[in-house]
């Protein structure tokens, strides 16, 4: 007989694909989903660099554009809905 196996909450996030991790229902939303795998990605790597490593900054150089390739891809994803580019601007504005 086969043991049952019990998943351990801290890793099963980690076992997760980005699929799964950020699945979003709009078709053309998975674009801004890979943006933000890829964004998760470099977080993940930075949580294993040490900052006084050299690859550290490219790392984080890597992390910050990903992160602002989001923006940009969620508003051309979202530009063909009616009324985001009024709802965007306003969001910019509280920013």
């Amino acid at each position: 007989m086969l043991a049952a196996t019990v998943a351990d909450p801290k890793t099963t996030d980690k076992l997760m694909t980005m699929k799964e991790k950020f699945n979003f229902p709009n078709a053309g939303i998975h674009i801004v989903s890979h943006k933000i795998g890829e964004a998760d990605y470099f977080l993940e790597e930075l949580k294993l660099t040490h900052p006084y490593e050299p690859k550290f900054n490219y790392i984080f150089s890597a992390f910050v554009s990903a992160l602002r390739s989001i923006t940009f891809t969620l508003q051309y994803v979202m530009t063909k809905y009616p009324d985001f580019d009024a709802w965007y601007k306003l969001r910019q504005e509280k920013l």
